[in-house]
């Protein structure tokens, strides 16, 4: 048990790479909003497509940095991108999934569902990013 907690609990490295990954999504999201924001008062779009946009351009913001900042990763990108895009397609449609149970099943305010599906989204990214997508090859030794 101590073992467990060591490793997973009491890890600087992975607190660190916590810290990293909710910082990047913070920015991320800020610039699909800051997108949708500027595409709808320049009329250039209706909010979902204003919304659309911005998703994808965040969602790529945020694929590099956890990349090179959070994961440092080695993985190729052919490999990690792939996955990228599997676990942000599977995150959106959890995220629906999850939102109309809480709010249609449990009567949930809309915000508080949101607040909580943001948890648990959240928390499987991570750990997916961390264990799947931007997990770090081990090479050989060229010496």
């Amino acid at each position: 048990m101590m073992d467990f907690l060591k490793q997973y609990i009491f890890n600087q490295h992975l607190a660190r790479q916590g810290f990293r990954f909710l910082f990047v999504g913070l920015l991320a999201t800020v610039i699909q909003y800051f997108i949708l924001w500027i595409l709808v008062k320049a009329d250039w779009c209706s909010a979902p497509t204003a919304s659309g946009i911005g998703y994808i351009i965040s969602a790529g913001f945020n694929y590099l940095l956890n990349y090179f900042f959070t994961f440092h990763s080695n993985a190729l990108h052919v490999h990690a991108g792939k996955r990228f895009i599997i676990l942000v397609l599977v995150g959106w449609l959890f995220t629906y999934a999850l939102m109309h149970y809480l709010i249609t099943s449990l009567n949930l305010y809309y915000f508080a569902a949101q607040l909580l599906t943001t948890g648990i989204i959240l928390v499987l990214n991570f750990v997916l990013s961390r264990f799947w997508i931007f997990k770090v090859l081990q090479l050989p030794d060229t010496d």
